[in-house]
């Protein structure tokens, strides 16, 4: 689960995978101190050649990528709570959730610098919710799925069509 792979204009192969433990690409050592699952990705050049990887330390994935025209990389994914994104610069940026499931979206330069990264954090319309009652209450023995349920916003495709950015979720 994770691993997803996208070819840039260049040759360049970009690759994401999940890690628990310290690992090594491109001759550097990329420590998991928690043992999270995390998230990272890494870049080959077109000769097959280990180039950098990034990550996005905390319980995340990545589940699509794709590169525009210029070799920027576009990665979509879900975290849950707090992720910390590290590129190769060595700039960290962390962001958090409270505690649910939630979608990004991040741009990362050719050089795996992370230029943005956008947060989707879904919530629970309480005007919507306040209406519907404990399903407890309402006789259910088991419901399949109740609003109280952890929602999530799981992308599932990205697409750089020119300037613009087109992301799917389920």
């Amino acid at each position: 689960q994770g691993t997803h792979t996208t070819i840039a204009a260049d040759g360049s192969v970009y690759v994401s995978s999940t890690y628990n433990q310290d690992f090594t690409f491109a001759e550097k050592v990329t420590e998991n101190p928690d043992e999270w699952t995390s998230a990272s990705i890494v870049k080959y050049n077109a000769k097959g050649e280990e180039l950098w990887a990034v990550t996005m330390e905390g319980s995340a994935i990545v589940y699509a990528l794709d590169t525009d025209a210029d070799g920027t990389l576009y990665a979509a994914g879900s975290f849950l709570s707090g992720v910390t994104y590290t590129g190769t610069d060595g700039v960290s940026t962390k962001i958090t959730s409270e505690g649910v499931y939630s979608a990004f979206i991040a741009k990362i330069s050719a050089d795996g610098v992370f230029e943005t990264v956008k947060a989707i954090t879904p919530a629970v319309n309480e005007e919507i919710a306040s209406k519907m009652g404990d399903p407890w209450d309402m006789g259910f023995e088991s419901p399949l799925y109740t609003m109280w349920d952890p929602i999530y916003v799981t992308p599932n495709k990205i697409q750089v069509d020119g300037d613009k950015v087109y992301v799917s979720a389920k």
